[in-house]
C-alpha cells in the first residue's frame, strides 16, 4: 500500500486556497473597484459646518483645503468625477455619495464650534 504524503497535500491545498483569494482580490478591487474613496472637498463655513486644519506647519494635503467637508464615493463612481472632490457628481447623484460634515468632538476642530 502507498503511503499518503501530507505535505504535498497541503501545498496543493494551500496553493489553491492562494490563488482562489489572489483572484477574489484582484477581481473584486482591481477589476470591480469594490471599495470606497475617502476624499475633501471645499467646504462653506457660513452655511455648513466644516472641517478646519492649520497649514501654517505646512501639513496641508495638495489641494491646500484648511477648511473642508469629507465626501465618500464608491471606486468605480471616481472615474466619472471631472475633478478629484467630485462635488458637481455628488450634487446630480446625490445617492452614489456621502458627505461628512464636522461634528465638534475632541480630536477634531470644525468651523462652527
Amino acid at each position: 500500500m502507498k503511503e499518503i504524503n501530507y505535505n504535498k497535500i497541503l501545498f496543493v491545498v494551500s496553493l489553491v486556497l492562494f490563488l482562489g483569494a489572489s483572484f477574489y482580490s484582484y477581481n473584486s478591487l482591481l477589476k470591480n473597484k469594490d471599495f470606497i474613496m475617502e476624499l475633501e472637498g471645499s467646504c462653506n463655513p457660513l452655511i455648513e459646518n466644516c472641517f478646519v486644519r492649520d497649514c501654517s506647519e505646512g501639513d496641508c494635503p495638495p489641494n491646500n483645503l484648511e477648511i473642508y467637508k469629507q465626501i465618500s464615493v464608491p471606486a468605480y463612481f471616481f472615474e466619472k468625477c471631472a475633478e478629484n472632490s467630485c462635488q458637481q457628481e455628488c450634487v446630480e447623484n446625490p445617492d452614489m455619495c456621502t458627505i461628512t460634515y464636522c461634528e465638534p468632538g475632541e480630536d477634531v476642530l470644525c468651523s462652527q464650534e
